[in-house]
């Protein structure tokens, strides 16, 4: 098991045991190191891929209901090809839109937030390396280590830092709170084989912890045209 795993789980342990964990729907909780006081990522986005430890969504995010109701559409332009699975065009830039469906969890803490909704994805080849390049469409033309410091005037819906291995959403509660999310994918060479896109998606009540929240995860495959 890798150390950040480790440090993952036992931050969530150290959390529980006064309260529960808080879940890092904002950008920096991503990269962020575990601490005692907050849930913190530290580069495992929840796909469950091995790159993720496979690591689910619904580790963290629970709810009583056993079976989630929730799920995530993908959309690309210009569109993939037909077939089983859908191919792509090798070395091409995609614009992809992440669609929540099945969206129903709301709530309300005592700082009025009602809503707070995210994704994260991976592409990657058949050996868990990245496959192409992703980027948000907040920093479209880069992806910066340190998130920027204007990261809140900027529009766009979701972002991508540290190793760009991952997109994942913006950091928007109560009635800003998105069900959906644009990145664009730069597909790899055909050399490249099959890409499996990793996902997990959370429907969430907008309390800020990790409880009665509905989540679930996915995978499917592109193959080069």
């Amino acid at each position: 098991m890798k150390s950040s795993t480790l440090q993952f789980l036992l931050g969530f342990g150290v959390v529980t045991t006064a309260s529960v964990a808080l879940a890092w729907t904002l950008e920096r909780h991503w990269e962020a190191q575990v601490t005692s006081g907050e849930g913190a990522a530290h580069s495992i986005y929840g796909t469950g891929s091995p790159t993720d430890e496979k690591m689910l969504c619904a580790d963290c995010h629970v709810r009583p209901a056993p079976n989630p109701a929730v799920g995530l559409t993908f959309a690309f332009t210009p569109p993939l090809g037909a077939g089983t699975p859908q191919t792509f065009a090798p070395n091409t830039t995609y614009t992809v839109t992440a669609t929540l469906t099945g969206h129903h969890v709301t709530g309300t803490n005592p700082m009025g937030v009602s809503n707070a909704n995210g994704f994260a994805a991976r592409f990657e080849t058949a050996t868990n390396q990245p496959a192409g390049t992703l980027r948000s469409d907040t920093v479209p033309a880069s992806c910066p280590t340190m998130l920027p410091a204007n990261l809140g005037t900027l529009p766009g819906t979701s972002f991508s830092q540290g190793g760009c291995s991952a997109i994942h959403h913006r950091g928007k509660l109560g009635a800003a709170a998105l069900t959906a999310w644009t990145f664009t994918w730069t597909s790899p060479a055909a050399s490249a084989g099959r890409v499996t896109v990793w996902w997990g998606v959370v429907d969430g009540d907008g309390h800020e912890n990790s409880f009665d929240d509905d989540s679930k995860n996915g995978t499917f495959d592109l193959d080069p045209m």
